[in-house]
């Protein structure tokens, strides 16, 4: 059942930067690579001639998110007249995904439990939904990341050390899978509230998450300072963010041995 949380898990990455992919082809703006999952070394390539053409889709080495190579004059092209609907499209598009694939592995836990409750198939309802039509969609993640970043601050300076000890990357999710999910069920709900998480925290107007990219396609490409300031400025709560999450991984390893 692990085995099958972590394909899953991945797959939730693929989920993720797929949504990317398919918001740059539908807008007409090419990639230089589509990777899937990881970083670092290339592990392979293939290619999908009938949805990417010539782009080179890759697993690297380092299985910690995915990314989107975009093509910066291909994307300015695009863009430059209306960067927000382009480019903020592109980037919303992957939170979005993130949420369509939480809301299919709910669906799945629902339909083989079979104990669902109206709330639920409501929230399961919504999750379709919204990562249905991302063209739409993503019009509420720079709202909604605005305030789950308040939100964060607000819990941060509440209770300090239980934002600690809850933060962790893959190897804490890793963890907390091997403790908790023991079926089908388990593991479709777990992986469905990571897939979330993930879009959600990708939300957030951080400076390299896609909530940040779309703050900075609010402002012109003609503004150069302003996109500037926005990235330094952002860096810093999520270079924290990074920091607290690697100390969750050392702190999962540590208690492994």
């Amino acid at each position: 059942m692990l085995l099958i949380g972590i394909l899953l898990l991945f797959l939730s990455i693929t989920a993720h930067e797929l949504g990317h992919a398919f918001a740059c082809r539908r807008s007409g703006v090419m990639m230089n690579e589509i990777c899937l999952l990881g970083f670092g070394p290339k592990l392979f390539s293939f290619f999908l001639p009938l949805f990417f053409g010539k782009t080179p889709i890759t697993i690297r080495l380092i299985p910690f998110g995915g990314f989107v190579s975009i093509s910066q004059i291909s994307l300015l092209r695009k863009a430059y007249s209306n960067p927000y609907r382009i480019d903020g499209y592109i980037s919303g598009a992957g939170p979005v995904a993130s949420i369509l694939f939480a809301g299919i592995l709910y669906a799945i836990s629902a339909l083989v439990s079979g104990s669902a409750t109206n709330k639920e198939l409501i929230i399961i309802g919504l999750l379709l939904l919204i990562g249905s039509f991302p063209r739409y969609s993503y019009h509420a993640i720079l709202p909604a990341g605005f305030l789950m970043l308040a939100m964060l601050a607000f819990a941060s300076f509440q209770n300090p050390m239980k934002m600690v000890q809850g933060m962790g990357s893959i190897l804490t999710i890793v963890d907390m899978m091997r403790l908790t999910s023991h079926s089908i069920i388990e593991i479709c709900s777990f992986v469905g509230t990571i897939s979330l998480s993930i879009g959600l925290i990708n939300m957030l107007p951080l400076s390299v998450l896609d909530g940040g990219k779309l703050l900075m396609s609010c402002s012109s490409y003609r503004h150069k300072r302003v996109r500037a300031v926005i990235g330094i400025s952002t860096a810093i709560p999520l270079l924290a963010i990074i920091i607290l999450a690697l100390y969750g991984d050392i702190r999962t390893v540590v208690s492994w041995i």
